[in-house]
This record gives C-alpha cells, structure tokens and sequence, in this order.
C-alpha cells in the first residue's frame, strides 16, 4: 500500500509538467517579457533540486511519513498561490513553495515505496511509471 501512496504523492507532484505548454498564457495574462517565462521553471526546480537531497534526510530523521505529507500539504498550498496569483510575483512565489514542497515528495517517495518491498526493483518502477506517466498526461 505504501508504493501506491507514494507513487500517488509523486504523480500528483509531477503533474507539473502543464505549466511547460502555459508558457505564452503566462506572459500574456500577467503581461510580462517573454524572456521572465523561464523563471516560472527556474524558481520550480532550482527549490526542488536542491531540496530533494535535503527532504531525503530531513526524512531519515524525523521520519519519512511526516515529510512527504508535508511536501504533499505544501503542493497543495503552493497550487492555490500559483493558481490565484494576482501577479507574476506572487506566481514565482507559488512556484518556489511548490518547489521546496516537491523536493520533500521526491526525496521521501523512493523510501516510501521501497518500504517492506519484495523488490525494491519493482518497488522504484512503479514509482518511475507514475512519475513519468504524470509527465506525460500534465501536458
């Protein structure tokens, strides 16, 4: 049951990749330069890159439940920032929380979902299958 949640917590995280084809919305709606569009990823996975590491063993010593939830409580508030963003600095804002929450999800879920696995092997497929099937159906 633990791989599901996890694989679940991973894919919802995932689901990002539909910000990647908002890109000319973005601009237009918040009518700023087309170049400022990149800081939309930047400040997403600059937080999460550097956070996965860090949610990892923040997990390994508080317990990997609680920051996955965290990250996964955290996704949730920062969709809500992104998602009313009154301005592209509130929208970059959202973008950074949604980053650190993300970080907290990916650095938890391997842990999660190897947890009392037959095969880690199986275990982290899974995984890689819903991360990679939330890339897919983002879009």
């Amino acid at each position: 049951m633990t791989r599901w949640i996890a694989a679940g917590g991973a894919f919802v995280v995932s689901l990002d990749s539909m910000v990647n084809i908002a890109f000319p919305s973005l601009v237009a709606t918040f009518n700023a330069p087309p170049e400022h569009a990149r800081w939309v990823i930047v400040c997403y996975v600059l937080m999460y890159a550097l956070l996965s590491l860090g949610g990892g063993a923040l997990g390994d010593r508080v317990g990997h439940e609680r920051v996955f939830v965290l990250g996964l409580a955290g996704t949730g508030a920062a969709y809500l920032v992104a998602g009313l963003a009154p301005t592209f600095d509130w929208l970059l804002a959202g973008r950074v929380v949604q980053g650190v929450a993300g970080g907290f999800v990916y650095g938890t879920a391997p842990a999660l979902a190897t947890r009392g696995a037959a095969s880690r092997v199986g275990a982290l497929g899974f995984l890689n299958g819903a991360i990679g099937a939330a890339f897919a159906l983002g879009p």
